[in-house]
């Protein structure tokens, strides 16, 4: 990888590495909310799968403090504390959009359609 070599050039790397990223105006969100509108959201597969997340502020103040702080390099990662499970996020989804989210989106379905 191309960055390993920088830090001998006397430059810092770091490396960042994260959920994804949700946010009011975008991120994943925009993908997701329209299929639970059309009453066709709900957890993928199983919904066993757990679900990194970051908000987009939250992401944007890290970059802010790593930009801030020149001790820090190397790998970085940004995301929640607290992980979910799919199913988790499906039915929380469905509840604020005040859609039910039970019906799982077979996984050969999901990959056809991204």
């Amino acid at each position: 990888m191309w960055a390993d070599t920088l830090p001998r050039e006397g430059a810092r790397v770091v490396i960042t590495r994260f959920g994804i990223v949700l946010g009011e105006k975008g991120g994943a969100l925009n993908q997701m909310i329209p299929l639970f509108l059309k009453f066709i959201g709900g957890p993928i597969g199983s919904g066993r799968q757990w679900f990194s997340w970051v908000h987009i502020q939250d992401l944007a103040e890290a970059f802010v403090f790593l930009m801030k702080h020149p001790e820090i390099s190397g790998p970085v990662n940004l995301c929640s504390p607290c992980p979910v499970r799919n199913r988790e996020l499906a039915k929380a989804l469905g509840k604020v959009l005040r859609r039910p989210a039970l019906i799982p989106a077979p996984g050969f379905m999901v990959r056809w359609v991204l």
